[in-house]
């Protein structure tokens, strides 16, 4: 792919959000802040400091990815997003993808536990799961990534060969959700995987989208390319993955004929700026109000062979 050197220039020298400066607010300003909301909402459960500046970021950039450490409360942010569009009568129908079948049950009970006004139904593989979304009579739907997939190339059973999006179901899933939401958003940093084009379908027409996760990336930053893309549609990193790589990469062509890029060290600091615009992150050492141990019951779905027993 080969860009001008001019657009590429005006890239990296464009301005960018930053929205780290919400970090250094007191408490008093953070709940100040929730007065120059539209109308003033109503947690069930108290947030954390953390959890707060994330919400009011989440009402003003509904195309966010919130990077939190594991324990902070990711699920809380994203409920509570849901719930104040509800309370405002927005559009609120959302689809939360999770990478398996524990996570789902989590889902419900942390949403029974933060925001029980919500109605949320969790997407079994064996469900007429289409039939569930279209139906429009519950708040958040949650399915696993495999459950996603299914969905969405409407597959039955067990077949042989490769899945493929199946079109009008598709068309109707996009229809029928208003929010995505991608828990562990960095396992959809391959954009040519099955799940990654499952949830790009969903969130092309989405009015709002969040990406949670911890960590987002490991040894290469091209992995943050897909995740962004997902939330922000190319606003932060680009339209594509070639012009990320142009941006922020070296290219050679490989010894077996493939070509191999490189990132370049020198532009570490600008890459760490620019994922701002779109992204809020805290580390557990910055969230001095959290109670360094929490007692949190987990139950786990027993498979139905266990049961037997």
């Amino acid at each position: 792919m080969v860009i001008k050197k001019s657009v590429l220039r005006a890239d990296e020298a464009r301005e960018n959000d930053d929205f780290s400066w919400i970090k250094e607010l007191s408490r008093e300003e953070l709940e100040a802040a929730l007065d120059d909301l539209p109308q003033k909402p109503h947690f069930h459960t108290k947030p954390y400091n953390h959890q707060l500046a994330s919400f009011i970021l989440g009402y003003y950039c509904p195309e966010l990815l919130v990077f939190l450490d594991p324990g902070l409360g990711k699920t809380w942010v994203c409920l509570n997003m849901v719930k104040y569009r509800k309370q405002l009568g927005e559009p609120h129908r959302t689809f939360v993808a999770v990478p398996f079948r524990a996570a789902v049950q989590s889902w419900v009970d942390e949403a029974a536990l933060h925001t029980p006004d919500l109605s949320v139904c969790p997407l079994r593989d064996s469900d007429n799961v289409l039939q569930a979304i279209t139906d429009g009579k519950h708040d958040v739907y949650v399915a696993t990534y495999a459950a996603m997939a299914r969905l969405m190339c409407n597959v039955k059973g067990t077949p042989k060969g490769k899945w493929r999006i199946h079109e009008p179901t598709a068309r109707k899933v996009k229809e029928a959700i208003d929010f995505l939401s991608v828990d562990e958003i960095h396992n959809f940093a391959n954009k040519s995987s099955l799940y990654w084009r499952c949830a790009n379908r969903i969130a092309k027409d989405a009015q709002a989208r969040i990406g949670l996760t911890g960590t987002p990336f490991g040894r290469d930053p091209q992995e943050l390319w897909a995740q962004f893309y997902l939330m922000d549609r190319g606003e932060t990193l680009g339209p594509t993955l070639g012009f990320f790589r142009e941006v922020f990469y070296t290219s050679k062509r490989g010894f077996w004929g493939n070509t191999e890029y490189t990132f370049q060290r020198r532009k570490k600091k600008l890459l760490y700026n620019i994922i701002k615009h779109r992204s809020i992150l805290y580390e557990d050492k910055e969230c001095g109000d959290v109670p360094q141990k929490l007692y949190i019951t987990k139950h786990v779905q027993m498979p139905k062979s266990s049961l037997d027993i």
